[in-house]
């Protein structure tokens, strides 16, 4: 037997060609079943001349995971199973990307602020182990630090909401040419 299954990404279009040496399209029907240890789908094909094809447009009622894949091939009064091969399904990008993709930036912002947060004044500013040491940041270089990623990241929330820098400017005294 022969299928020529390829590990997909849910909600991908498939097209699979099943074959087998005793068993004929113009004689049996055959069925693609994909199981794993919650699921179980089970798919028709196409008979052709010499082949099945198995053709699915959107794959995403199939769930990521690793699947064992049988074949079915079945006619009045008899049913054989062979395993065929097994199959990576992957996560769909467009489907499980719900949240935002967080910015370096940000990233930075909330490591600098976890640090402030968790420092006390009876944390050591520095260790020493035989010739080798570690000092770490002042509160006051990391402040600065802070203020720079929120900067950062502040201009990077008004580019994605389409904001720009506003100036304003407040003129307090008239031009009259002297």
């Amino acid at each position: 037997m022969n299928i020529d299954a390829k590990d997909f990404f849910s909600g991908d279009s498939i097209k699979w060609t099943v074959s087998h040496p005793e068993y004929k399209p113009s004689e049996y029907d055959c069925k693609v079943i994909f199981t794993n240890n919650d699921t179980k789908h089970e798919l028709d094909t196409t008979k052709q001349t010499s082949t099945w094809v198995l053709e699915i447009a959107d794959t995403g009622g199939i769930l990521t995971g690793r699947y064992k894949i049988y074949v079915l091939f079945s006619k009045t009064g008899f049913k054989k199973t062979e395993f065929a091969n097994y199959v990576n399904v992957g996560n769909n990008v467009d489907v499980t990307a719900t949240e935002d993709i967080i910015s370096y930036n940000q990233k930075m912002l909330d490591a600098i602020e976890d640090l402030l947060f968790k420092r006390t004044e009876t944390d050591y500013s520095s260790y020493t182990i035989g010739n080798r040491s570690i000092v770490k940041m002042t509160p006051d270089s990391l402040l600065k630090w802070r203020n720079y990623f929120k900067d950062l990241v502040e201009k990077e929330e008004m580019k994605k909401n389409g904001k720009r820098d506003v100036i304003k400017v407040r003129w307090v005294g008239r031009f009259n040419g002297e």
